[in-house]
């Protein structure tokens, strides 16, 4: 193939492994990283490997698609019986009635003739069997039974057939009468003797050579032979089963959204799952589910993640982390918080950033003030430190983004931004910045520039494969660091409910939906958290964060105002009417 040959070694390899479809385990995969062999054959083969791995199909994936969809299958099942059923009802009965009739040699005056006659009788048998539906034996029926039928028409409801090796000839006739089909079993059979009888050859003596005699005259049937009801129904619930499986595999497999966890596994070439966080029922849904309930599975999905966040790369630990999605409501702003929360557990500072300058929804989440922010800061009306809002006494603060700028990527990418996330490492330990989605614009592809890591939410039946391939490759696209991905409103797994507690039985689950019916909402859950924060600050002393949540001062520099002017009053708020304020400022919000 001249000295730039292509090797042919490498294409039978690469075929070899297309054909056998061998899978390969995480082990290899990290053994094909750390090697880089860059020869052509191991190029074509590393792309065959791949290939293999994102089309080959297990038996579970197939196991899965159906019990997914196993209530499609149940109708399809049903609607084939309850069809089939409605069919055999309303077709009407159909009876069979059967005479036999023998075929035989006149007589014989040797036994040469007769073996001769009975060679002839076994040859002719099926000649003679074709004739009962002909119109010479059915004419003279159809004037014997005063039929209002033509010849044609009535040979559909005659069958004669011949036994092999025997001499005997069955006469089928099907009516919707009993009475009536034996009657033309009957006819035929005499007719057919007849008609033999005009068309045999006869001997010298103009006797006729070849008789047929009715040896079993036909009786009217006591059952139908159609429809069958009980075959038919199962027939039709057998074609839905076969078509609601085949119509499951096939929406499964043309189906691109992420439905589990494992559909992202083929990503872990280019950022690995750091946690998974289950879903949440309506009813019990919180941004601030590490406050809410944290001993809940959610609560330690969250924790679980800033422990493998903090395991990445332990010699250089991450400190500005940004938060984002492919698309829209997969979960990124309520992954930020409770990311940011769980952080601060740890005793760390933590400043969490709302970057999304387009739809801003972490003060709304909180029950922050989100008037002034990070675009009062970017467009130089105010510091950092006067538009902060400390978040209890757990080390976290929260910069709202402020009011909705005309131009937010412009501030995005502007020196004052910069200079905001190099303040912000040098005051706090950690920095988490909820960014806008990668797909719709590319604020986030520039904040992941600026931060040491970026942190990529897919959620579970919101977003397609391809989405989230298309955001991955956008982040590296830009020089941007991919620390993982976080798969949000997952089903939640029966070990870990199991763990935080037995499973409970039929009545205890009804009694916990009843109470869980009556449950207090989103906002009043928020009030409550935020009421227990202000209660924890006013028995440790009076701070800014109860003058935010009282609705007076909102910042920190408004807090040392009026700290100076003296208008809390030297006692400050108490706790019911912290308690009362946030859920008046939360009511008011949701109205608005």
């Amino acid at each position: 193939m001249g000295k730039r040959g292509f090797p042919g070694p490498c294409i039978a390899g690469s075929v070899w492994v297309l054909l056998t479809k061998t899978r390969v385990t995480s082990h290899d995969r990290g053994s094909d990283n750390t090697k880089q062999d860059t020869s052509p054959c191991s190029r074509v083969t590393i792309a065959a490997e791949r290939h293999t791995r994102e089309q080959q199909v297990d038996l579970g994936q197939y196991v899965a698609a159906v019990r997914k969809r196993w209530l499609l299958t149940l109708v399809l099942m049903s609607m084939g019986a309850v069809g089939a059923f409605a069919v055999a009802r309303s077709t009407p009965p159909s009876y069979q009635a059967t005479a036999k009739v023998f075929v035989s040699v006149s007589s014989a005056d040797s036994p040469g003739e007769l073996v001769q006659g009975s060679t002839y009788i076994k040859n002719v048998v099926e000649s003679y069997a074709a004739l009962a539906d002909l119109p010479v034996v059915l004419d003279p029926i159809i004037d014997e039974l005063r039929l209002n039928v033509s010849a044609k028409s009535l040979s559909d409801s005659v069958t004669a057939e011949s036994p092999l090796n025997t001499n005997i000839i069955d006469i089928q006739a099907t009516d919707g009468d009993p009475q009536a089909a034996s009657r033309l079993a009957n006819a035929v059979a005499r007719q057919l003797s007849t008609a033999v009888a005009d068309l045999s050859p006869s001997d010298a003596g103009a006797k006729q050579a070849v008789s047929v005699n009715v040896v079993a005259p036909a009786s009217p049937p006591a059952f139908a032979i159609a429809p069958r009801t009980r075959l038919m129904v199962i027939t039709g619930g057998g074609l839905g089963v076969a078509l609601g499986l085949v119509l499951s595999i096939a929406l499964a497999f043309l189906d691109t959204r992420v439905r589990e966890p494992r559909d992202v596994e083929s990503f872990e070439e280019t950022a690995a799952i750091l946690g998974t966080i289950p879903v949440q029922p309506k009813r019990k849904h919180s941004p601030l589910a590490t406050l809410v309930d944290p001993l809940s599975p959610r609560s330690e999905a969250y924790r679980r993640l800033q422990t493998n966040l903090s395991y990445i790369d332990a010699s250089t630990p991450l400190q500005v982390i940004v938060v984002t999605s492919a698309t829209l409501g997969e979960g990124k702003t309520s992954t930020a918080i409770n990311l940011a929360i769980a952080l601060g557990e740890t005793s760390r500072r933590v400043l969490l950033i709302d970057g999304d300058l387009r739809r801003p929804s972490v003060a709304t989440s909180m029950g922050l003030e989100g008037a002034a922010g990070l675009t009062t800061v970017l467009i130089g009306r105010a510091d950092v430190a006067d538009v902060v809002q400390p978040m209890g006494p757990m080390h976290v603060d929260v910069l709202a983004s402020g009011e909705v700028p005309p131009n937010p990527h412009q501030l995005i990418e502007s020196i004052a931004m910069r200079r905001v996330i190099d303040l912000a490492r040098e005051r706090y330990d950690v920095v988490v910045i909820d960014a806008p989605p990668v797909l719709p614009v590319s604020d986030a592809a520039v904040l992941s520039r600026l931060a040491d890591a970026a942190l990529v939410v897919v959620g579970c039946k919101r977003v397609r494969r391809a989405d989230v391939r298309d955001a991955l490759r956008d982040l590296t696209g830009v020089g941007a660091r991919v620390a993982g991905l976080v798969v949000t409103f997952a089903p939640e797994s029966e070990s870990s409910n199991q763990y935080y507690g037995e499973r409970p039985g039929f009545f205890a689950s009804v009694r916990r939906r009843l109470q869980t019916r009556f449950r207090p909402d989103e906002d009043s859950a928020r009030a409550e958290v935020l009421g227990r924060l202000a209660r924890e600050e006013t028995a440790n002393g009076p701070s800014t964060t109860s003058a935010a949540l009282d609705g007076r001062p909102a910042t920190r520099a408004e807090a040392r105002r009026a700290a100076r002017d003296g208008s809390t009053g030297p006692g400050g708020p108490t706790a019911d009417q912290l308690e009362s304020a946030a859920r008046e400022s939360a009511r008011a919000k949701q109205r608005t």
